[in-house]
C-alpha cells in the first residue's frame, strides 16, 4: 500500500514538473489578449490603462497620457505625451487643446483618436501602432480647410462612422441653429482606416436647409457639372440630402426642392463665381 502511495506521489510530482517546464518555454503559455471597446474611451491625463493591446503582440500594454495645456507650454500650443510600457512613444500637438480617445473595435485593431481644437475648427486624426511607433492609420480624404472631422458617430468591428462639418463653405448653407452634420463612413481592416463611401448622409437628428442666392441650373450628378438637373429658384429653400466627396476632397451637395425635384450643386458650380451659390 505504501509503495502504491509513493508511486502515485512520484507520478504527481513528475506531472507538476512537466507543467512548469511547459509554461517556462516561451510561446507555450497563452498570451493575455487586450480588451475591446464599443465606444471611444477618453484617456485621462496621468491615468494608466492596462487592458488594451497597443503594440499588437497579443498582450495587454501599459498606456498613459500626459496633457500639457497651451498656457503651460513654452510654444503656446497644447500637446500630449503618450507613454507605452513606461516609455514615451509619441507627442501629439493639439493647438489650443483637445483630447485623446482609445478606439478598439477588435483586439487587433486599436487606434488613438487625437481630437484637437483651435482657431475656430476641430481636427481629428487616427493613429495605430506599427514598427515600434504610432503612425497615421488613415489618409485624410477630405480636402484641407473644406471639411473637418469633429468626432466619432458610430463604431463597429469593421466600420467607423465619423461626423463631419463643412468648413469654409458654411456660408453656402443656411442651417439656422445647427452646423451640418454629415456622416462619413470608413472601413477598418488590419490597423488601417479607409474611406468606405464617397457619399455622406445628413445625421438623422439634423435638418439641413439651403437657400439659393440666385437662379441656377443644378447638375444630375455630383461628378460633373452637366446642368441637366432641375433649376434653382433664387430665394427658394432646398433640403440638403447628401454630400459627395471628390477624389480631391471637394464637396458637392444633393438638394431636394419642395416639390420633390433633386439635383446636385457641384463644387465647380459655386467656385466659378466670386459670389456663393448658397448661403
Amino acid at each position: 500500500m505504501r509503495n502504491r502511495v509513493r508511486i502515485f506521489s512520484l507520478l504527481a510530482a513528475f506531472a507538476l514538473l512537466a507543467a512548469i517546464a511547459v509554461l517556462a518555454v516561451p510561446g507555450t503559455a497563452q498570451a493575455k489578449a487586450g480588451k475591446t471597446t464599443k465606444a471611444p474611451v477618453e484617456l485621462k491625463s496621468g491615468k494608466k490603462y492596462k487592458s488594451y493591446d497597443i503594440t499588437g503582440d497579443g498582450k495587454a500594454d501599459n498606456l498613459k497620457i500626459k496633457y500639457v495645456t497651451a498656457e503651460k507650454s513654452s510654444t503656446g500650443e497644447a500637446y500630449a505625451k503618450v507613454y507605452v510600457n513606461g516609455k514615451k512613444k509619441a507627442t501629439f500637438k493639439m493647438l489650443k487643446g483637445g483630447f485623446i480617445y482609445l478606439i478598439a473595435p477588435t483586439s487587433k485593431n486599436v487606434f488613438l483618436m487625437v481630437d484637437s481644437y483651435g482657431f475656430g475648427f476641430n481636427s481629428v486624426n487616427l493613429y495605430s501602432w506599427k514598427s515600434g511607433k504610432f503612425r497615421s492609420a488613415y489618409k485624410n480624404s477630405l480636402g484641407e480647410n473644406e471639411l473637418d472631422h469633429i468626432g466619432t458617430y458610430k463604431l463597429s468591428k469593421k466600420e467607423l462612422s465619423m461626423l463631419v462639418v463643412v468648413g469654409k463653405h458654411q456660408n453656402f448653407i443656411n442651417i439656422e441653429t445647427h452646423d451640418p452634420g454629415f456622416i462619413v463612413k470608413y472601413k477598418i481592416k488590419k490597423g488601417k482606416v479607409t474611406l468606405k463611401s464617397r457619399y455622406a448622409k445628413i445625421r438623422d437628428d439634423y435638418e439641413c436647409i439651403a437657400t439659393a442666392q440666385y437662379a441656377w441650373q443644378m447638375s444630375s450628378s455630383p461628378k460633373e457639372n452637366d446642368e441637366k438637373g432641375p433649376s434653382l429658384v433664387g430665394g427658394g429653400t432646398y433640403k440638403v440630402l447628401r454630400m459627395y466627396i471628390s477624389k480631391t476632397g471637394k464637396p458637392s451637395f444633393e438638394l431636394e426642392s419642395e416639390d420633390g425635384k433633386k439635383g446636385w450643386v457641384t463644387y465647380d458650380m459655386y467656385t466659378e463665381y466670386e459670389k456663393p451659390l448658397l448661403y
